[in-house]
């Protein structure tokens, strides 16, 4: 079952927003919870090395994408696109697997194509797919672009999110600078940092132009220790 794509009124809401304007908060606990979340599920790339020609790959890499979007407080567009729908749906004979890189060439469940590749090389993961989508007269497309470095011990690196709909066009960029990662603390890394930065571009809709907002979690030195920062 294919998901309204509501995008044009998520767009307006992160507009209304505001622009950037980085400062600290008191972080609650869902916001620390959906951070570790999203280290967590970026962690856990390691599973496509036994298992990545499955459609199932472009889950984890959405599960990414949905945690991102959350932390940036624009869930609402976390919502409006996602590859939930497309997972069940396409035909996995145009999945190929060479090497560590999976391609996906034209896959589609009717309304969405898969085009790209993801590639494992050692306890790197890289991902270079554009979806391509069609519903009710509109068309668009949102790419997933970046590499990371996963082990237990180190999440490191780069992932973006780009959508581009009918007149807007709307970024979302999360970098992983160096988290440390230990098993024996479940309250997060004991170093580094995770930021997430996003963009919105709109032509039309009355000239609401273009807007930033960003979110960071400083993390350690001690179990649970974070700082967390946005706007």
């Amino acid at each position: 079952m294919r998901k309204t794509l509501l995008f044009g009124a998520a767009v307006m809401f992160l507009v209304a927003c505001g622009g950037k304007s980085i400062k600290e908060f008191t972080p609650t606990e869902q916001d620390k919870q959906t951070a570790i979340t999203v280290v967590n599920d970026t962690k856990g790339l390691q599973a496509l090395k036994t298992n990545a020609k499955d459609s199932s790959a472009l889950g984890a890499f959405a599960k990414i994408q949905s945690g991102a979007n959350s932390l940036i407080g624009s869930a609402q567009a976390a919502k409006a696109l996602t590859l939930d729908s497309v997972q069940s749906a396409i035909d996995e004979t145009c999945i190929t697997q060479s090497g560590g890189t999976v391609t996906y060439n034209n896959c589609s469940d009717g309304g969405q194509t898969i085009n790209g590749t993801i590639s494992i090389v050692g306890d790197v993961y890289s991902i270079n797919l554009t979806i391509g989508f069609a519903s009710g007269g509109y068309s668009g497309d949102v790419t997933y672009a970046g590499s990371i470095t996963a082990t237990d011990s180190l999440v490191n690196g780069h992932l973006s999110f780009d959508y581009d709909y009918s007149s807007v066009t709307y970024s979302v960029d999360v970098t992983y600078s160096n988290l440390v990662l230990d098993a024996g603390c479940l309250l997060g890394p004991l170093g580094g940092s995770l930021e997430v930065d996003s963009s919105t571009k709109v032509s039309g809709y009355g000239g609401l132009g273009s807007t930033s907002l960003t979110f960071r979690a400083d993390y350690g030195p001690a179990c649970g220790g974070v700082k967390m920062f946005g706007g």
